[in-house]
C-alpha cells in the first residue's frame, strides 16, 4: 500500500518586522554558543545590521577609543652653574639638556624629546650669591614690551630656594617642538648654584628629536648637554655624561 505524505506550506510576511535592539538576545544568533553567558552575550550579531559605537554594551560590537600614542613624561633635570653672566635657553638647549644619542661622530646629538614645555625653575644659590630668571614673550611686535626679571637685591644672603614658573604669555609656558627656535628665558646665578628645571616632554610619535651639533662625541654615546646648549656650557648637568 502507498504512503503519501503531505507538506505544509508556510508563508511568511514580506514586511516582517526587524526586531528591535530590545529584543536582540531573542531573534539573533550567538556566535559563541559553548562560551559562558557572560561572554556569550558580547558576540551577538542581529540578523539584519550589526550595532556598532564607542562604548561596549551587550549586543552591540565596541570601536577602540582615540588614543594620544605619544609618551607624555614629566621630569626634573639639575644643573650647576660655572659663571654668573645671564645665559640664554632656546627650546633647543632645553630639550637636548634632557638627553640624547650622538648620530655623527663628533658632530651631532639628536635628542630624545620631541616637545617641551617649562613647569618651574629652581634655584639654590651658592652662600651669599644671587640668582634671577627673566622670562621671555610670545609674538614678537605683538605684546607690550615687558620683560619679567626676579633679581634678588644686592646684600641679601638667600639660604632657601627660589623657584620661579613661567607667567601667562610666556615662550616657556607654551610647548616648543622641533621646529621651535625661540629663546625661553635668562638666568644667571652665582658659580656654584644649583638649578633645578621641571618640565613636562614627549617622546618621539609623530615628530623626530631636536638636535644639537658638538665637537666631540663617540658615535651612539648617550649625552645631557647644559641647559645654555653646547656651545656656551655655563649650566652643565650634574653628575651626567656630557659634551659641547
Amino acid at each position: 500500500m502507498a504512503t503519501t505524505s503531505v507538506l505544509k506550506k508556510t508563508s511568511v510576511p514580506l514586511s516582517a518586522p526587524v526586531p528591535r535592539p530590545s529584543s536582540l538576545a531573542s531573534s539573533a544568533m550567538l556566535l559563541a554558543p559553548e562560551e559562558s553567558k557572560e561572554e556569550a552575550k558580547w558576540l551577538v550579531v542581529a540578523p539584519s545590521r550589526v550595532l556598532v559605537t564607542q562604548r561596549g554594551s551587550p549586543g552591540r560590537f565596541a570601536l577602540p577609543p582615540a588614543r594620544d600614542l605619544a609618551k607624555h613624561l614629566t621630569r626634573v633635570e639639575r644643573f650647576i652653574s660655572t659663571g654668573t653672566s645671564a645665559s640664554t635657553v632656546s627650546a633647543s638647549s632645553l630639550a637636548m639638556a634632557f638627553g640624547g644619542i650622538c648620530t655623527v661622530a663628533n658632530s651631532t646629538v639628536t635628542g630624545f624629546v620631541t616637545s617641551i614645555r617649562v613647569i618651574s625653575v629652581r634655584v639654590w644659590p651658592a652662600a651669599g650669591g644671587f640668582a634671577n630668571v627673566s622670562w621671555l614673550k610670545e609674538a614678537s611686535g605683538k605684546v607690550p614690551d615687558e620683560l619679567m626679571d626676579s633679581t634678588i637685591p644686592q646684600g641679601i644672603t638667600v639660604t632657601n630656594c627660589l623657584t620661579f614658573t613661567p607667567p601667562a604669555r610666556s615662550l616657556a609656558q607654551f610647548w616648543n617642538d622641533n621646529s621651535s627656535t625661540d629663546n625661553l628665558f635668562l638666568i644667571s646665578a652665582t658659580v656654584g648654584s644649583v638649578v633645578d628645571v621641571a618640565v613636562e616632554l614627549t617622546l618621539p610619535a609623530a615628530l623626530t628629536g631636536f638636535s644639537s651639533s658638538v665637537t666631540t662625541g663617540v658615535l651612539g654615546a648617550i649625552y645631557y648637554l647644559a641647559l645654555d646648549g653646547s656651545s656656551t656650557n655655563v649650566y652643565p648637568p650634574v653628575a651626567l655624561p656630557t659634551t659641547h
